[in-house]
């Protein structure tokens, strides 16, 4: 079960089948496009890059991915809490599965019921202190629900098409894991977030990434839901892309997840958008930061 507990609190797995007790993920220590990397019970091992060891290293060699060195110890801590603050959803039996047009409707229903916030009357959210503003939440239908740890929820639509929804923990709080929950029966390897049109594409990770470039002025924007761009994904970006600026984050997974990413589109201009050493992603940044950044990619 340990295994299952840190891939799903790394966001590399969403459900598992009761059944299983070792599975395969992309391995985040290299280029991985397929899942190769065994998670076992009490150890994993890359049978592409060589990365092995026990569960308690795993833990060790991901935090070191975003410039957390961890010993030990704190690993077994990090664990603990793991366990403690856990909601993986386990499926028993396909039997049990609803239809994926069942699931997106009841996740439309539970949209609606949250109602929309009057943004702009709020005096303090986590949103609000991070400087989006009133016009992007209420443009972007992003709601709260004050009955979860993932209170600030938003709707995911595929040009125009609703599929799902997104929820985030509305604190900066590492022991809130994962950081992001999808509604129930939502691919994220399947759908990209965002409405994108003919022309340069800006591909990000996140959504508080996407709703900040929307926010300061680049429209054209899709969110593939972390550093891993899906050959499905790829395909409906390149229906509308005629260049792709990748956004993903300035860490490790990012720079991974690019070149992945670089590898995708071949056939059509690629660029990096520019991030200054101490900005770790886009929802990070300042106007000013944004467009001296967007100002200077490809030169």
């Amino acid at each position: 079960m340990e295994n299952i507990l840190i891939a799903a609190h790394y966001g590399l797995i969403d459900t598992v089948p009761f059944e299983s007790k070792n599975f395969n993920v992309i391995c985040p220590f290299h280029d991985d496009r397929e899942p190769s990397l065994t998670m076992y019970q009490s150890y994993f091992k890359c049978w592409a890059c060589g990365e092995a060891g026990t569960l308690n290293q795993f833990i060790i060699k991901y935090e070191e991915l975003s410039g957390n060195k961890i010993n030990r110890w704190e690993a077994i801590l990090l664990l603990a809490k793991m366990k403690k603050f856990s909601e993986i959803k386990i499926i028993r039996t396909e039997k049990d599965e609803k239809s994926k047009e069942e699931l997106r409707e009841y996740a439309h229903s539970f949209i609606s019921s949250l109602g929309r916030p009057c943004w702009k009357h709020l005096q303090h959210h986590y949103l609000l202190d991070r400087k989006y503003t009133p016009k992007i939440l209420d443009e972007h239908g992003v709601r709260i629900n004050t009955g979860s740890s993932h209170s600030i929820v938003l709707p995911i639509y595929e040009n125009g098409v609703f599929q799902g929804y997104i929820s985030r923990r509305s604190v900066d709080d590492r022991l809130i894991n994962p950081k992001y929950k999808n509604n129930h029966g939502f691919d994220r390897e399947a759908h990209i977030g965002g409405t994108i049109t003919k022309g340069a594409v800006l591909v990000v990770e996140g959504y508080l990434d996407y709703l900040r470039a929307c926010q300061y002025g680049w429209s054209n924007v899709c969110v593939t839901f972390g550093a891993y761009c899906s050959e499905k994904q790829a395909n409906i970006i390149k229906q509308h892309a005629t260049s792709i600026v990748c956004g993903y984050d300035n860490d490790n997974a990012g720079r991974i997840g690019s070149r992945l990413l670089r590898s995708r589109f071949t056939e059509i201009p690629f660029y990096e958008f520019p991030f200054q050493d101490n900005i770790k992603d886009i929802g990070e940044m300042s106007y000013q930061q944004f467009k001296s950044s967007e100002y200077n990619i490809g030169r």
